[in-house]
C-alpha cells in the first residue's frame, strides 16, 4: 500500500459550529456600561451580579484600554494575569478609554450591579 493511497482514504476534518453561548451582561450602575464576562468565566455557572461587584472592587482587578471600543478587565492572581472580560458602552457607539475607568468604578462602588435583561425579556415588555 502506498502512502498516497493511504492519505486519500483519510477524510478531512469537518468544521463544526462554535458553541452559541448566550452572552451574559451586567449593568454597571447608572454608568450606561456593561461588564461582559469572558466565556470561560461564564461557563463556570458561578457568575452573578454579586460576584461581578466583588471582582470589580478587588484591589487586584485592573480595567485597561485595549484595541477596539471596550475596556478589558484583568486580574492579577499573584502568579499570572487572567483576562476576565470586557466593559462596553451601553449602545456601543462610544469608545471607552482610560479616562472612563474612574467614572465606571465610582458607579460600581456607589450603585447596584444587575444582570442585563435578555432580548426575550425586552420583547415581553411591549
Amino acid at each position: 500500500m502506498s502512502l498516497l493511497q493511504n492519505n486519500s482514504a483519510v477524510k478531512a476534518p469537518t468544521v463544526t459550529e462554535k458553541s452559541k453561548i448566550n452572552k451574559m451582561r451586567y449593568v454597571l450602575g447608572i454608568s450606561e456600561c456593561y461588564y461582559e464576562p469572558a466565556v470561560y468565566i461564564q461557563e463556570t455557572g458561578k457568575i452573578t451580579a454579586d460576584v461581578v461587584s466583588k471582582m470589580l472592587k478587588n484591589k487586584d482587578t485592573r480595567i485597561e484600554e485595549c484595541e477596539g471600543k471596550s475596556l478589558k478587565v484583568m486580574f492579577h492572581t499573584g502568579t499570572e494575569v487572567k483576562f476576565l472580560g470586557f466593559i462596553t458602552a451601553g449602545d456601543g457607539s462610544r469608545e471607552l478609554t482610560d479616562e472612563d475607568v474612574a467614572y465606571i468604578l465610582n458607579n460600581v462602588e456607589a450603585e447596584e450591579i444587575v444582570q442585563a435583561i435578555t432580548a426575550d425579556e425586552l420583547v415581553d415588555m411591549f
